[in-house]
């Protein structure tokens, strides 16, 4: 009777071994999934914040007197300008400039998914850095560091590989990504004269 016992003891303390462990691996898996599921909504909320404050209307009429290189009536309204002010360019530079450096740290980061940015901003990442090349080189003199606005150049690189991959650049995109040309800051403004539209947003 006592052999009886202590092998039902031996296979109950095996069992009971068993479901630990087993319980032990599925709470695991559990919190892995968990984890990443919680990760992963984090990223898609920050990407809706992004979207939100890129589209906020002062940030895309700062785009707009960026691309055209004047302000309207409006843009002096939105952006809170008076008539007699000077800075409204200046200002323009700065909001671009800075919120496409902070996005390129958060992609950088990990904290917003870089696919699903880049399917709705390459463009404007490559437009808005062209035309900020000459102040960005500026800044970067005048400071001394050439890592100034780094992360504004990581983006337009991944931008560049974004689009090449999807085959969605034209000639004119095609040579923005491969230079900084004065041939094509003149190829660029005289497209730009034949057709106001053609570096506005969607």
């Amino acid at each position: 009777m006592s052999e009886v016992q202590s092998a039902l003891t031996g296979i109950s303390g095996i069992l009971s071994l068993w479901v630990g462990l087993v319980i032990t691996i599925v709470g695991g898996i559990i919190s892995f999934t968990n984890f990443f599921y919680l990760r992963k909504k984090d990223k898609f909320n920050s990407l809706f914040g992004v979207f939100n404050h890129l589209n906020d209307i002062k940030h895309r009429e700062a785009r707009h007197v960026l691309y055209y290189g004047a302000a309207r009536t409006s843009s002096m309204i939105i952006l809170g300008f008076n008539a007699k002010s000077t800075d409204l360019k200046r200002v323009c530079k700065d909001i671009v400039r800075d919120d496409l450096d902070q996005m390129g740290l958060m992609i950088e980061s990990g904290l917003i998914p870089e696919k699903q940015f880049l399917e709705r901003y390459w463009k404007t990442v490559i437009d808005c850095r062209w035309y900020l090349n000459s102040d960005i080189t500026t800044r970067r003199k005048l400071r001394d560091y050439k890592k100034y606005v780094m992360n504004f150049d990581l983006l337009r690189e991944r931008a560049c590989s974004y689009a090449k991959e999807h085959d969605l650049l034209g000639p004119l995109w095609t040579d923005m990504c491969k230079t900084d040309s004065t041939f094509i800051t003149r190829k660029r403004n005289t497209l730009r004269l034949r057709s106001p539209f053609l570096f506005s947003e969607p």
